[in-house]
């Protein structure tokens, strides 16, 4: 049975730049997660790897949540 697993590994880097400390984030691609991203590099010419489809997964995942918070705030504001 292959699980619903996602393996991250958080570190600390510093920016050569700028000096500043930023996070940095591994991402284990398995399991369930990893079959999905097969299956969408398998039928869609806009994904080749799996850093483009975890990366556009984040933005439009990010895009859902920020649209959702704000329709609650909206109509929270609203009934008032």
């Amino acid at each position: 049975m292959v699980e619903n697993k996602l393996t991250l590994v958080s570190e600390k880097y510093n920016n050569a730049e700028t000096g500043q400390e930023i996070d940095g984030i591994t991402v284990m691609i398995e399991g369930k997660i990893k079959e999905i991203f097969d299956l969408i590099i398998d039928i869609s010419d806009d994904y080749t790897n799996y850093s483009q489809v975890l990366k556009d997964s984040l933005f439009m995942g990010l895009s859902q949540m920020i649209y959702r918070a704000h329709s609650k705030k909206t109509r929270a504001t609203d009934s008032k």
